[in-house]
């Protein structure tokens, strides 16, 4: 499960406190200052595909004769003689690796920019005031009675907004003191934050990045407040695209994101040092992959909701493998073991 992004506070006139999309377990957001004017192309190619689930061009062996065993090679599993096929998932580890080193390198302006206005000052032939009849206050350049250049507006609920502005309305760098505490440093345009800039909540989290219409879209950095970190892709606000995520307990994951959620294609290197490499819905290991365990074994094939379910094959460490169906992280029904020692076993759960 990845963890909400905070919303933030809407920048129009009187910002009105937007509910946060906080912490679920430990998973999702990020930023840090700032990013390029031009901002890297996105990831063009999605992590490559699992490809052949199931080796359906194996020979059949010939001691496979009586009847459930057949069933098993109608389903699928059939009993690998060739040294050079060893896996019944291949994954192109290479293509793999080389499209996770692209999004490393599309995000190393992230890592390496920073993005701060100044603090704005305000001379004596600036120094205009307007007093409003709901409390608020204006300092600053006008121009026929409008806000234009640089000045400070003052809002009756305690929040301000020192900055540009353009026929009224919020426009170039500024910086906007929310009265709960939060704080926006950037960019503006139209009265909305477009552009870079560092969104802090009063809570501890931080987004540094791109905005486009008041919204998190770009590049961009997300800090959670309990430690875990995201950086890559936004859309809408959201997560969305390909980014890294550093959870707090040391997992690691690499690949693509939806709606805030791992979604896609993925890499999850786990602390303790199991690995899967495969396909992600909804913050959850689905489809086709493969789970590496740090003792030397590992599974290929069905996952659903995280856990192992359908077709699959076990490689044990001591290079023992067993075919056959899973359903709830188990094994189920009949599986057929191929021994190192060449014997064929009948297994049933």
């Amino acid at each position: 499960m990845e963890q909400k992004i905070e919303s933030k506070k809407d920048s129009k006139n009187e910002p009105k406190k937007d509910s946060n999309k906080e912490t679920k377990k430990e998973s999702n957001k990020v930023s840090k200052k700032g990013l390029n004017k031009e901002s890297k192309k996105d990831s063009k190619k999605s992590i490559t595909n699992l490809s052949n689930y199931i080796n359906n061009n194996e020979n059949n062996n010939n001691k496979l004769e009586n009847n459930n065993i057949n069933n098993i090679n109608n389903n699928k599993f059939e009993n690998n003689k060739s040294q050079n096929e060893k896996s019944t998932i291949k994954i192109n580890e290479n293509n793999t690796n080389r499209e996770i080193s692209k999004l490393k390198e599309d995000l190393k302006s992230i890592e390496k920019e920073s993005y701060k206005p100044e603090k704005i000052v305000l001379s004596k032939n600036q120094k205009g005031q307007v007093k409003y009849d709901n409390g608020d206050k204006y300092m600053g350049s006008l121009k026929n009675d409008i806000k234009e250049g640089v000045g400070i507006y003052y809002y009756a609920s305690g929040s301000r907004y020192e900055g540009g502005w353009k026929n009224n309305l919020k426009h170039g760098q500024g910086i906007f003191f929310y009265a709960s505490g939060d704080k926006y440093e950037g960019e503006y345009k139209n009265d909305l934050m477009e552009g870079k800039g560092i969104y802090t909540f009063a809570s501890g989290t931080k987004y540094e990045g791109e905005w486009k219409g008041g919204l998190k879209d770009g590049k961009g950095k997300y800090y959670f407040r309990n430690g875990s970190k995201y950086i890559g892709d936004f859309k809408n606000d959201n997560m969305e695209g390909k980014g890294v995520y550093y959870h707090k307990n040391g997992n690691k994951y690499e690949g693509d994101f939806k709606e805030d959620k791992k979604d896609g294609r993925g890499i999850m290197y786990y602390y303790s040092g199991d690995r899967y490499d495969g396909g992600w819905s909804k913050g959850k290991e689905d489809g086709k992959g493969v789970y590496y365990y740090k003792n030397g074994n590992r599974y290929e094939g069905d996952f659903k909701e995280g856990k192992k379910e359908g077709k699959g094959v076990f490689y044990y460490n001591n290079g023992d493998r067993e075919m056959g169906d899973f359903m709830n992280d188990f094994p189920v029904g009949m599986h057929v073991k191929y021994c190192i020692d060449g014997k064929i076993k009948k297994v049933f759960y």
